[in-house]
């Protein structure tokens, strides 16, 4: 349906764009534009082009038999082989007809065919063709009455699928509804429903497809889902599920989208199904975002469930996160309540926090929070403040901050008052230093020590150096602290990496990461771990033939080996893919577990995938599942069977209108070895 949507929706944008261009009624000065007919003739009150006419304009071409203009209202009649080419598109209809004063167009008999064009979630690379006795257009909306429409591009009459609706209502990048569509699948109708409710919506994942999908699992036995679209208008739409299970019964639900007078949105989920034992499973959600005016905006999210697997049934969970925030010019108000519950485990917070830009060099800054956790047999409570200034200089940034935190069985940091610098990058030749100073009173919970404290840092961010065949990286920095109780410490830390390139089928990367502190330290937030780690690992590969790679590292601390991870990536024919990847602890000398993975395509239709985990020490299979892709000339039907739930379905996808794809075993075609390094930081 997007794909329809935008070839329909660009198509007529560009043959409006065309008609405009070569009308007079227009709000800036008229582009160029080439007409040519056999006749034309024209007087005061219209221009009327005969015989062959031709409308060229920026790689546009419009054709027909005869085009009418009325010069003072500027509305043109096209009549008769109308035909609007647009690069490899093009739209026919027997009339076309364009009023610039109300800016809509209508146009009889259209057909059309539009290509190339760019899908969320996949591509579609092949025709999208369609059919209506009527289409009215609007930049907010387009209607086609009585349409049909396919990608299957066979012969009109042969197609293997199409849809046909009494009325088609394109909301462009929102939403597709269409009332009393019908599917027909090798010429067969299939199904007809009442209304068909598509979100054009990139963001917007669906959760249901209107297909329904079968299947079985170990908890529900034999399962039937299926969802059904209503809409009252474009504002208030939705779907009812209705779904049935062997073993617990109807499963039942209600998605529904509305809106709040332009000013806000949401989304009210709600679904309940028996569960295998005696409780019921369900889940509740709403999702709301609403704008009272241009510089606030109130979000609730709001969610309640509880879930059922093998082996496992879920307490009670509640989560809901309500927040207003508040962008005027020179400041930024901030609300927020965030609660989750887990059966007897409960955390509230509330938080506030409030900027105001005093110059536009000095802002003052105020927050404040109150978290509360409570489990079956204890309760916390915690409140921290923070306030002072900030000031934003050429050089550096400073602030003046009080913050103070109180409460049971909480760790803590208070400041009364701590003054801090962070300077803008310093350059010592081409190498850039960054430089930090604090200076302040501090205090710890849970030992509620206090002294003065003097924290200076210097860092040299990450620098590489890239040469022929790969690069060199290095970076590091130095931490002093001082305490007015007498103790001193210091932290120094590096980090090196190599990343060398092993011609055009290799790929060799070590890093060595070292961080040593000296010295005492009071608090227990300023105590820093020392450690000394090498990391590497070596990639061969060549392109969709084969890869092999292992990873592993050292901690020279400690002289301990960390684990070993080697894998094998091998793609012996074109869709063809075997992967192996294990996990070895050379302390114990013990194989962990062995990760593998097939792809077959048995036929130019058909492939196999596989995927399962041996964990060696237990010697059992973990995961074990299964994909069987039938693919044809307009659709993709997947089964799939997933080791863990016991569970197998069946899903059924158009490939004009894709569903999320079904994918088993981890992403194979993420990297081995990271291209990019992170900045070193001192802790």
């Amino acid at each position: 349906m997007r794909a329809f949507r935008s070839g329909l929706f660009w198509l007529i944008c560009g043959a409006l764009a065309c008609l405009c261009l070569i009308s007079p009624v227009t709000a800036g000065p008229a582009e160029p534009a080439h007409l040519t007919a056999d006749r034309v003739h024209s007087t005061p009150e219209k221009v009327v082009a005969e015989g062959h006419v031709a409308v060229d304009i920026e790689g546009a071409r419009l054709l027909c038999q005869r085009l009418e203009m009325d010069r003072a209202t500027g509305r043109i009649t096209a009549t008769r082989e109308c035909v609007f080419y647009y690069k490899d598109s093009f739209i026919a209809a027997e009339t076309l007809t364009w009023d610039p004063q109300t800016r809509t167009a209508h146009m009889l008999k259209a057909a059309g065919q539009g290509r190339d064009f760019s899908m969320e979630g996949g591509s579609l690379d092949r025709d999208v063709f369609f059919w209506a006795e009527k289409v009215n257009w609007t930049a907010e909306k387009v209607e086609l009455l009585d349409a049909t429409f396919t990608t299957c591009d066979t012969s009109p009459g042969d197609w293997h699928y199409n849809f046909h609706s009494e009325l088609v209502e394109i909301y462009p990048e929102d939403r597709l509804l269409a009332a009393n569509t019908s599917f027909t699948w090798h010429g067969r109708r299939i199904a007809t429903v009442p209304t068909l409710n598509l979100s054009l919506d990139p963001r917007d994942q669906r959760r249901r497809s209107q297909i329904p999908q079968v299947g079985s699992n170990s908890t529900d036995g034999l399962f039937v889902r299926s969802a059904l679209d209503y809409a009252f208008d474009r504002d208030n739409n939705g779907r009812v599920l209705l779904d049935y299970y062997s073993k617990t019964g109807i499963g039942r639900g209600l998605e529904h989208f509305y809106t709040l007078g332009g000013r806000g949105e949401g989304t009210f989920y709600t679904y309940h199904q028996n569960g295998a034992a005696d409780r019921e499973r369900y889940e509740v959600r709403n999702d709301l975002y609403y704008r009272p005016d241009d510089y606030t905006q109130i979000a609730w999210n709001f969610n309640s469930n509880r879930t059922e697997i093998p082996g496992f049934e879920s307490p009670d969970n509640l989560s809901s996160y309500l927040s207003a925030t508040r962008y005027a010019p020179g400041s930024a108000l901030q609300f927020s309540h965030n609660l989750n519950k887990t059966g007897p485990d409960r955390n509230t917070t509330w938080r506030m926090s409030y900027n105001k830009e005093l110059t536009p060099e000095l802002l003052t800054i105020w927050a404040a929070d109150l978290v509360t956790a409570s489990t079956g047999f204890t309760r916390t409570e915690r409140f921290h403040y923070l306030g002072g200034l900030r000031h934003v200089g050429e050089l550096f940034d400073s602030e003046l901050m009080v913050e103070n935190t109180s409460g049971q069985q909480t760790f803590f940091m208070n400041r009364n008052p701590e003054l801090s610098f962070r300077s803008r990058p310093l350059h010592l030749g081409p190498v850039p230093i960054l430089a930090a100073a604090s200076f302040g009173q501090v205090q710890e919970s849970p030992s509620m020590f206090q002294t003065q404290r003097a924290d200076l840092r210097v860092q040299v961010p990450d620098q590489t150096l890239d040469y022929d065949s790969g690069r060199f990286m290095v970076g590091g920095g130095l931490r002093q602290l001082f305490y007015g109780s007498g103790e001193s410490q210091y932290v120094l830390a590096t980090r090196v990496g190599w990343l060398q390139h092993l011609g055009e089928m290799g790929a060799l990367r070590l890093d060595y990461n070292w961080q040593l502190p000296e010295g005492y330290t009071p608090f227990q937030h300023d105590f820093v771990y020392p450690f000394e780690n090498l990391t590497g690992g070596l990639e061969i590969s060549q392109a969709d033939k084969f890869s092999v790679s292992i990873l592993g590292g050292y901690d020279l601390r400690h002289d301990q080996f960390q684990s070993v991870t080697p894998r094998v990536d091998f793609r012996p024919g074109p869709d063809w893919r075997i992967t192996a990847a294990s996990s070895y602890d050379p302390n114990t000398s013990i194989w962990r577990n062995v990760d593998a993975g097939i792809k077959m395509q048995i036929t130019p239709g058909l492939s196999l995938s596989h995927w399962s985990v041996y964990d060696l020490v237990n010697s059992r299979l973990t995961y074990q599942d299964y994909q069987l892709n039938l693919e044809d000339h307009d659709s993709i039907t997947s089964l799939v069977y997933r080791g863990v739930q016991n569970e197998f379905f069946l899903q059924f996808s158009l490939k004009a209108f894709p569903l999320q794809p079904v994918s088993i075993g981890p992403n194979t075609h993420d990297p081995i070895l990271p291209q990019y390094m992170p900045n070193a930081f001192v802790r």
